[in-house]
């Protein structure tokens, strides 16, 4: 890896995108499915017709939810290259998972925020993470991936 003709921030972008576009599109393919058999089996009975979900959930599901999710998988793979210890990177994903997740789901949908307010939140979160990822991008060097090596 310390050979290839690419710089260190590319072959982490590479890796986070291995990890980041499958998991995505197998995502949006499962909520899909779900959001079609809810609509076949539950909805479209009961309603006579077809419903669709506001704009506020889409720019959710179609956008705030895979900005958060890149951001987090680039995060992982940097502190992967970072970190010496293996185990220390699977407690610190489990802090920072819940650290967004938790609120995500907890404080704000139970506070009563409109579906818009929710999207806005998730994109600051998005940046959050963003510029976390950024700083700790600067700190994985070709010594440091050495130091980590796993084989």
């Amino acid at each position: 890896m310390l050979c290839t003709p690419l710089s260190l921030k590319q072959v982490c972008l590479a890796k986070s995108l291995a990890i980041f576009v499958p998991c995505v599109v197998f995502g949006l393919i499962l909520a899909y499915a779900a959001v079609a058999g809810t609509k076949q089996l539950f909805l479209a009975p009961r309603a006579g017709q077809s419903v669709m979900p506001g704009a506020a959930s889409l720019t959710a599901a179609l956008v705030a939810v895979p900005l958060i999710f890149f951001f987090f998988v680039t995060l992982l793979v940097a502190l992967q290259l970072i970190i010496t210890r293996v185990q220390w990177v699977n407690a610190v994903l489990v802090g920072l998972l819940a650290a967004v997740v938790v609120p995500l789901n907890y404080g704000l949908l139970g506070s009563g925020l409109a579906s818009q307010s929710i999207v806005f939140v998730s994109l600051a979160v998005a940046a959050a993470l963003a510029l976390l990822t950024l700083g700790l991008s600067r700190l994985v060097t070709k010594e440091r991936i050495m130091l980590t090596s796993k084989g």
